[in-house]
């Protein structure tokens, strides 16, 4: 009897704490969590001047080079890594008389950028996966824009370094005497 009476108070015990697990499972009630991440921003800082150095008047063509663009500094927050593109533009020389950025190179002033050298760094939060230099290009009449530094989709978020991009003026023979200006424009899109 005491067997029975034990057996029975064990069901029972098991019973209630089935029926008492339903109660609270039917008791509960879902809670749906939400958290807003807000894009950063994509910018650029750039080097105030590159000034190439001094050449001597000659009636034959030369090339003004050694003049290194450098403290590009990309900076991708978005959070979207969407990658990015730097492109170059760039304006004929101006001031003493005109200079073409974009001729020929034999016979009028031509501009080109050689990125052989060129190398980023890694200044915080990112890595250099898909971060690439573009190939060396001068600018011509078919050629007004050049992409110097690329992040492929899916890379770029950080904060970059970007230094020795090799400037190279070729000038005319015969151009006049003078200092010469132009603005060269990079666009972070």
């Amino acid at each position: 009897m005491k067997k029975i009476i034990t057996t029975v108070l064990i069901l029972g015990i098991i019973g209630l704490t089935g029926y008492f697990a339903y109660l609270v499972k039917a008791a509960q009630a879902p809670t749906v969590l939400s958290q807003e991440i807000t894009a950063g921003s994509l910018s650029l800082t750039a080097p105030t001047g590159v000034t190439f150095g001094s050449k001597a008047y000659s009636f034959s063509g030369q090339t003004s080079s050694s003049n290194t663009l450098s403290n590009i500094q990309p900076a991708d927050a978005r959070g979207s890594q969407a990658g990015w593109d730097i492109n170059v533009t760039c304006a004929d020389w101006g001031g003493a008389g005109a200079m073409d950025y974009d001729g020929d190179g034999s016979t009028t002033g031509r501009l080109t950028i050689n990125t052989a050298s060129a190398t980023c760094t890694v200044v915080s939060d990112g890595d250099l996966n898909g971060i690439t230099t573009g190939a060396t290009a001068g600018f011509g009449a078919a050629v007004t824009t050049i992409t110097i530094i690329s992040a492929s989709n899916g890379n770029g978020d950080g904060n970059y370094d970007c230094d020795d991009f090799d400037l190279q003026q070729y000038i005319p023979g015969s151009q006049v005497s003078g200092t010469y200006t132009t603005t060269l424009t990079l666009d972070l899109q």
